[in-house]
């Protein structure tokens, strides 16, 4: 199902750590625009009873996956792929269909209500194949050593789980390689440079855009 073109998307993407839900932060509150969380749309259209993929994910996986209301317990499901290469794939078989579907159901409704741009959020881009209907892809980049200090910080993990996580990844050059983009993230406390480097992000697309 394609998306109308009467606007573009632009997915933003990092590793974990890298300050990707700050930078969306940011787009939503000083610049007004729409920021479409892929895990939040996987969440509500395909872990819950009687959405698509979930029966199944229970089918595969077993019932032990449940929690008590029957949503699929995204921890448990996590413990269970996470070094498991194949369980992982057969896992995103079921989540990204479904969840691509509905964000492309919700680009074609902003788009109609006049949105020129809207973004979508998302870790792992090239597994969900987000460049197929995504016009763009901006990174957001911050070092390993800032992201794993915001993590052990922030979440609580332990280095070793920041650098599993981080395997499960792209690499920095898997990113930068499809990027028309770059915003540089390791200011991640500072409010007022985030907003800046955004702001020049966002300039130079429009610019970029009255050329064509």
């Amino acid at each position: 199902m394609a998306v109308e073109k009467k606007g573009k998307i632009i997915c933003l993407t990092g590793g974990i750590g890298c300050g990707k839900s700050r930078i969306s932060e940011l787009l939503k509150e000083e610049f007004g625009f729409h920021v479409l969380d892929s895990d939040l749309f996987t969440k509500k259209y395909v872990m819950k009873p009687g959405m698509e993929g979930y029966g199944k994910i229970v089918s595969y996986f077993g019932g032990g996956i449940l929690s008590e209301d029957k949503s699929i317990n995204r921890k448990k499901l996590a413990e269970i792929v996470f070094s498991d290469n194949e369980k992982l794939k057969k896992l995103n078989s079921f989540t990204h269909p479904a969840t691509i579907k509905a964000l492309k159901e919700e680009c074609r409704r902003l788009f109609k209500e006049e949105n020129r741009l809207v973004f979508i959020e998302s870790a792992i881009p090239f597994a969900a194949d987000y460049e197929k209907f995504c016009d763009e892809l901006w990174y957001v980049y911050a070092t390993k050593e800032t992201r794993i200090k915001r993590l052990v910080k922030n979440r609580g993990y332990s280095r070793k789980k920041c650098l599993d996580i981080m395997k499960q990844q792209p690499t920095e050059k898997q990113y930068r390689l499809h990027a028309s983009m770059v915003i540089d993230n390791n200011d991640g406390a500072d409010r007022i440079k985030q907003k800046n480097k955004i702001s020049k992000a966002v300039n130079e697309w429009f610019a970029s855009q009255e050329k064509m």
